[in-house]
């Protein structure tokens, strides 16, 4: 309780220590969380609702910094609404554990003329005693913002009218829980839909998502562009759960079908126009040009690595400490 009041000096809060989490019997540590009830006035603005505070994660000095990492979230969003003059401040969180990762989502409700809601999280690891971030491989793995970028944004632009279309990308301040099945992403009311819907979270379920790993050794660099990565297409292609035929009557052309049947790319050895189309909407056809042409060697089809995560959807990839290419796909 003295350790509250140190950052919370308001005559009115009310502490009471209530140890709400704590591990199975035999567990190693003691993991406590404390709830610590919030209920002041400060400057004309009603502070309600209920705070975290952490012990026994194993490390003084994370445990510090989870605790720290709390307070200065509280912190920030009483000073926000001072700032706007709000009514109310009402403060909540939940704790969950799973895949070796402790998720602690700290709710926020300001109360103005309009009601505000956001939330923040804190994700760590007991065992490796450290941060975990959406790239985690407990979480999403080495591509797991970029993938949850596309996920989200074919999510949105298949239903215009319950997002705003100005989704820009995951990004490192985006609150996230894991879950025995998957990840969810949390984004804070009016961020990304009108405020009547209060936070939007989209979760992925890690069952679907696709790794394919290719070796340094399998693809080719192109030394005349830059060392440009070129992959053999139809290996690649084909590990994501795509179909790669050639043309009819086009010795010359390839046809990438993805997993639903709606969405065709259409590409020439030699020429560097990649043809996406869906059969559903025709309307939508495109060509799109990228750092080079297919070519076509020893019988391998090769393309640029861009072709993966700019041409195709829902894929994405990252270099290895090898040179390796880890791909990632999300079959919806």
């Amino acid at each position: 309780m003295r350790r509250m009041l140190k950052f919370f000096c308001a005559a009115a809060l009310i502490a009471a220590s209530l140890p709400l989490y704590a591990p199975a019997a035999g567990a190693a540590d003691a993991f406590l969380v404390t709830e610590t009830k919030l209920s002041s006035r400060e400057e004309g603005l009603d502070i309600r609702g209920s705070y975290p505070v952490v012990s026994g994660v194993g490390n003084a000095s994370l445990e510090a910094a989870v605790n720290e990492k709390i307070d200065t979230v509280f912190g920030q969003k009483k000073a926000e609404a001072k700032n706007v003059k709000a009514k109310s401040l009402v403060f909540s969180y939940t704790l969950t554990e799973a895949n070796d990762v402790t998720s602690i989502l700290l709710y926020t409700v300001i109360n103005t003329a309009t009601v505000k809601k956001e939330v923040n999280s804190v994700n760590f690891s007991r065992s490796r005693q450290s941060w975990v971030a959406i790239d985690d491989a407990a979480v999403l793995g080495p591509n797991g913002a970029s993938l949850a970028d596309k996920v989200i944004t074919k999510e949105i632009r298949s239903n215009p009218g319950e997002y705003y279309q100005n989704f820009t990308g995951v990004t490192s301040g985006d609150a996230f829980a894991v879950e025995n099945d998957g990840v969810k992403l949390y984004f804070d009311a009016f961020k990304l839909a009108p405020g009547s819907r209060g936070e939007v979270s989209f979760k992925l379920e890690r069952q679907r998502i696709v790794y394919y790993w290719l070796p340094k050794e399998r693809y080719l660099i192109d030394a005349s562009n830059y060392d440009l990565r070129m992959i053999p297409l139809r290996t690649a292609a084909e590990a994501l759960g795509y179909t790669v035929t050639w043309s009819p009557g086009d010795a010359n052309s390839l046809v990438i079908v993805d997993r639903g049947d709606d969405f065709m790319v259409t590409l020439t050895i030699g020429k560097n126009e990649y043809v996406v189309s869906r059969p559903s909407a025709p309307e939508r056809t495109s060509v799109m040009a990228l750092e080079a042409a297919p070519e076509l060697t020893a019988g391998v089809t090769y393309v640029p690595i861009s072709f993966f995560d700019q041409i195709l959807e829902l894929v994405s990839y990252s270099i290895d400490e090898n040179g390796g290419v880890v791909f990632a796909t999300y079959v919806d």
